[in-house]
């Protein structure tokens, strides 16, 4: 099997562990996140580098970014694909606006 081969079955794996994840967190919604409400279309990360580690909610297109796609290689290769909880990004949360913004502005 190529690099590149192992590398998409990983992207799909992440893609599918991102989705489960979703719905965990809506089933809890009325349980521990009473106060940050998950919008439809969205999950929640843990984001966080050489900061305070910070809650935010993406949208699931920013799975289609590329260098997201390295962050949760990353994350997998760190906690594994049996964490659980919510999905923790090493990352500011502002590469993550910027990421955001690339998708804003090329999907708009």
């Amino acid at each position: 099997m190529t690099k590149s081969n192992r590398s998409s079955i990983n992207i799909v794996k992440l893609k599918t562990a991102a989705e489960k994840l979703q719905r965990r967190l809506s089933l809890m919604l009325g349980k521990e996140c009473a106060n940050d409400a998950i919008r439809r279309g969205h999950f929640a990360v843990i984001a966080f580098e050489h900061e305070q580690p910070k809650r935010i909610f993406l949208p699931l297109r920013i799975l289609k970014h590329p260098e997201f796609l390295g962050l949760l290689e990353e994350a997998a290769e760190e906690y594994g694909f049996k964490h659980q909880g919510v999905l923790r990004i090493p990352c500011s949360t502002i590469e993550i606006e910027r990421m955001l913004l690339e998708l804003h502005c090329y999907s708009g």
